[in-house]
């Protein structure tokens, strides 16, 4: 999967991994619209980021329910620069 950088249009492959315990500070809510470190070790946090962009671009909170076979989606966020109109990074076409 990859996305694109809206001023440069340059492509960028999609990495997508767990936050680090480490990685918890740099999730706040000015700039992810949510004080991510109340999910740590509840659900399973992702990360997106994307190759040779240094920054976490949006965060993924999941729930297992194992009994019922099932993931659930806690929360999802992208990063304030990534949101509207004028965005950083888009998604690419045929993604």
């Amino acid at each position: 999967m990859e996305i694109r950088e809206v001023v440069s249009n340059a492509l960028h492959k999609v990495i997508i991994s767990k936050v680090t315990d480490d990685e918890f500070v740099l999730l706040s809510k000015s700039r992810y619209s949510f004080t991510w470190k109340t999910l740590k070790g509840k659900s399973e946090v992702y990360k997106l980021t994307a190759d040779s962009v240094d920054e976490i671009l949006g965060v993924l909170a999941l729930s297992d329910h194992p009994a019922k076979c099932r993931k659930e989606i806690k929360l999802l966020a992208s990063s304030k620069e990534n949101i509207g109109a004028a965005k950083n990074m888009r998604a690419s076409r045929g993604v």
